[in-house]
Protein backbone atom coordinates (compact mmCIF):
# COMPACT_ATOMS: atom_id res chain seq x y z
CA UNK A 1 0.00 0.00 0.00
CA UNK A 2 2.90 2.38 0.64
CA UNK A 3 4.08 2.42 -3.01
CA UNK A 4 0.55 3.28 -4.14
CA UNK A 5 0.42 6.17 -1.67
CA UNK A 6 3.82 7.48 -2.77
CA UNK A 7 2.94 7.24 -6.46
CA UNK A 8 -0.43 8.90 -5.95
CA UNK A 9 1.07 11.68 -3.85
CA UNK A 10 3.81 12.29 -6.39
CA UNK A 11 1.23 12.33 -9.17
CA UNK A 12 -0.68 15.05 -7.34
CA UNK A 13 2.44 17.17 -6.90
CA UNK A 14 3.59 16.91 -10.50
CA UNK A 15 0.02 17.22 -11.78
CA UNK A 16 -0.40 20.46 -9.84
CA UNK A 17 2.82 21.82 -11.32
CA UNK A 18 1.65 20.86 -14.81
CA UNK A 19 -1.74 22.51 -14.25
CA UNK A 20 -0.10 25.78 -13.22
CA UNK A 21 2.36 25.75 -16.11
CA UNK A 22 -0.15 24.81 -18.77
CA UNK A 23 -2.79 27.16 -17.42
CA UNK A 24 -0.63 30.22 -17.99
CA UNK A 25 0.77 30.71 -14.47
CA UNK A 26 4.46 30.42 -13.83
CA UNK A 27 5.66 28.00 -11.20
CA UNK A 28 8.43 28.55 -8.69
CA UNK A 29 9.83 25.29 -7.33
CA UNK A 30 11.49 25.39 -3.93
CA UNK A 31 11.78 29.18 -4.19
CA UNK A 32 14.77 28.71 -6.48
CA UNK A 33 13.75 27.33 -9.87
CA UNK A 34 11.38 29.35 -12.05
CA UNK A 35 9.46 27.25 -14.57
CA UNK A 36 8.00 29.21 -17.48
CA UNK A 37 4.31 29.01 -18.28
CA UNK A 38 2.74 27.64 -21.45
CA UNK A 39 -0.88 28.39 -22.29
CA UNK A 40 -2.25 25.02 -23.48
CA UNK A 41 -5.88 24.65 -22.48
CA UNK A 42 -6.23 21.14 -23.93
CA UNK A 43 -3.39 19.69 -21.86
CA UNK A 44 -4.39 21.76 -18.85
CA UNK A 45 -7.79 20.02 -18.83
CA UNK A 46 -6.13 16.61 -19.11
CA UNK A 47 -3.83 17.23 -16.16
CA UNK A 48 -6.68 18.72 -14.13
CA UNK A 49 -8.71 15.55 -14.67
CA UNK A 50 -5.72 13.44 -13.62
CA UNK A 51 -5.31 15.68 -10.57
CA UNK A 52 -8.92 15.01 -9.55
CA UNK A 53 -8.54 11.25 -10.10
CA UNK A 54 -5.45 11.13 -7.87
CA UNK A 55 -7.38 13.03 -5.18
CA UNK A 56 -10.00 10.27 -5.21
CA UNK A 57 -7.27 7.64 -5.13
CA UNK A 58 -5.67 9.23 -2.06
CA UNK A 59 -9.02 9.38 -0.29
CA UNK A 60 -9.67 5.73 -1.15
CA UNK A 61 -6.24 4.70 0.16
CA UNK A 62 -6.88 6.63 3.36
CA UNK A 63 -10.28 4.97 3.80
CA UNK A 64 -8.80 1.49 3.25
CA UNK A 65 -6.01 2.23 5.73
CA UNK A 66 -8.41 3.48 8.42
CA UNK A 67 -10.82 0.62 7.71
CA UNK A 68 -8.03 -1.93 8.12
CA UNK A 69 -6.94 -0.38 11.42
CA UNK A 70 -10.52 -0.41 12.74
CA UNK A 71 -11.01 -3.99 11.56
CA UNK A 72 -7.93 -5.22 13.41
CA UNK A 73 -8.77 -3.16 16.48
CA UNK A 74 -12.27 -4.67 16.66
CA UNK A 75 -10.99 -8.26 16.24
CA UNK A 76 -8.51 -7.76 19.07
CA UNK A 77 -5.94 -9.82 17.22
CA UNK A 78 -2.24 -9.14 17.39
CA UNK A 79 -2.29 -6.90 14.31
CA UNK A 80 -2.34 -3.69 16.31
CA UNK A 81 0.14 -4.93 18.91
CA UNK A 82 2.66 -5.89 16.24
CA UNK A 83 2.87 -2.32 14.98
CA UNK A 84 5.94 -0.48 16.21
CA UNK A 85 5.29 2.30 18.66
Amino acid sequence: MAPAAYLTGSGRVYGGIAIRRLGGSGTNMWWAIDLPSRGRDDLNGLFFDAYLVTAGMLLALLAVHIGGALYHASRRDSGIRRMPR
